[in-house]
């Protein structure tokens, strides 16, 4: 029985100040409660109780709270906002609420981008302008998929001709762009790769080798726009 104090209230005929009490009744089973030396990574702890040990409630008497599956959302109405560099379409939803939204999506194709890496295990980087947070980045290679390509041809055409290296593709599947985005983001390692020729357009973006630890450096620094698919990779193949 816990026995909270709730302060004064009120008084008694006599004029006496009195304390109202809120009792509350906790049961526990003494077979889910453990010492200090027993307890485990994650446990509760309630001290003060027990006479000064700690305890912890075993998972398996918290009741089980019943949530509704989260819907699909109706799609009532959708058409082009914009249309140029950048496609945006306006859709609107009707939510299990009863309510509707509006939520302007890009449509954009997919793309694909490639964690290229040398016979020694250097990160072949692009260096390039991005004009989103106006700055030079060090970026994978990647582009979009034109029409008629399929992900692994244009793995291969963006990896040469952004940085003049060729190698052997692995193609190890694709991530979602966002969650206000259509497309999908193909991912690409490619081992053993070697310089073959000059970028197509150097002045706009140069190949740079980097070594593999100070990679993971860079990636744990934020500055890769790619970054998600630079750790789907990492991780296929065992390096991260």
């Amino acid at each position: 029985m816990l026995r909270l104090l709730a302060g004064a209230v009120g008084q008694t005929d006599d004029g006496e100040g009195r304390d109202a009490v809120l009792e509350m009744r906790l049961d526990l089973d003494p077979a889910c409660l453990e010492s200090d030396q027993g307890m485990g990574d994650g446990a509760r702890e309630h001290r003060t109780t027990l006479g000064g040990k700690s305890a912890r409630v075993c998972g398996a008497s918290v009741p089980e709270v019943k949530l509704p599956a989260v819907q699909a959302w109706r799609k009532l109405s959708e058409a082009v906002a914009y249309d140029r560099f950048r496609r945006i379409i306006n859709r609107t939803f009707e939510l299990p609420t009863g309510e509707t939204a509006d939520y302007e999506i890009l449509d954009l194709l997919d793309t694909v981008a490639v964690l290229a890496l040398t016979a020694s295990n250097e990160v072949v980087l692009v260096e390039e302008f991005r004009p989103g947070p106006e700055a030079v980045l060090l970026e994978l290679p990647g582009g979009v998929i034109e029409p008629g390509q399929t992900p692994l041809d244009a793995a291969r055409a963006e990896l040469r001709e952004e940085t003049g290296f060729e190698g052997d593709l692995i193609e190890i599947g694709s991530v979602v762009k966002g969650a206000y985005s259509t497309n999908l983001k193909h991912v690409f390692a490619a081992r053993n790769c070697r310089p073959v020729a000059e970028p197509d357009q150097p002045e706009l973006a140069n190949p740079v080798l980097m070594a593999l630890d100070e990679f993971r450096a860079h990636l744990r620094g934020g500055r890769l726009t790619d970054s998600e698919v630079a750790y789907r990779a990492l991780d296929e193949l065992g390096l991260l």
